[in-house]
């Protein structure tokens, strides 16, 4: 850890958007807990680029609190993502929707690693094809051990991912109701 310090770090927006959606409610004890106690837990970086501590690096620039950076060793951007996921899945708030979204991105994460390191077989388009969704079912299998669900329902998540990555896109309000469960029916795009 680096001395405290008000520090102007890089926010990569698909990091940021990784990390769960606060209340104002909830941004605004944080602030409260930050006024009183000041940093105590340092922004992870990686590289100049915030990691996990976005709320508080805003929380703290907005207040001028000096605070502590902790320089994280990733080997490139997806083991940040899958890290990111991982400690979301470990927080007793999560929704079942964060949850899936999570499980989810996490295998497409591994599966678009595993293609950079699979050997295609350029002889055959057929053969290929069929190894990529071999290769993908049974890395749905892989990672449905780990969350105890089944490769079908990680089938599921991907496509899950994908549609709450496209609103996210376009309308991020309406990505973040559905992700915190809220009710989306009165929900009205401005």
């Amino acid at each position: 850890m680096i001395e405290k310090n008000l520090y102007e770090l890089k926010i990569d927006p698909e990091l940021q958007s990784l990390h769960i959606f606060y209340t104002e409610a909830k941004l605004q004890k944080l602030e409260e807990n930050i006024c009183k106690t000041g940093a105590v837990r340092p922004i992870l970086i990686w590289n100049g680029v915030i990691v996990d501590g976005h709320k508080r690096y805003a929380i703290f620039h907005k207040r001028k609190i000096p605070f502590f950076i902790k320089e994280a060793s990733f080997n490139n951007k997806n083991e940040i993502k899958e890290f990111i996921c991982r400690n979301n899945l470990l927080r007793r708030d999560l929704t079942e929707e964060y949850k899936r979204y999570f499980i989810g991105k996490i295998f497409q994460i591994k599966y678009a690693e595993s293609l950079n390191r699979v050997t295609v077989d350029h002889t055959s388009e057929t053969k290929t094809e069929i190894d990529k969704g071999n290769h993908k079912c049974k890395l749905a299998g892989n990672v449905a051990e780990q969350f105890r669900v089944s490769a079908s329902t990680i089938l599921r998540f991907i496509l899950y991912v994908a549609a709450i990555d496209i609103i996210y896109l376009y309308l991020p309000p309406l990505a973040e109701k559905i992700l915190t469960s809220k009710k989306i029916s009165n929900y009205h795009h401005q």
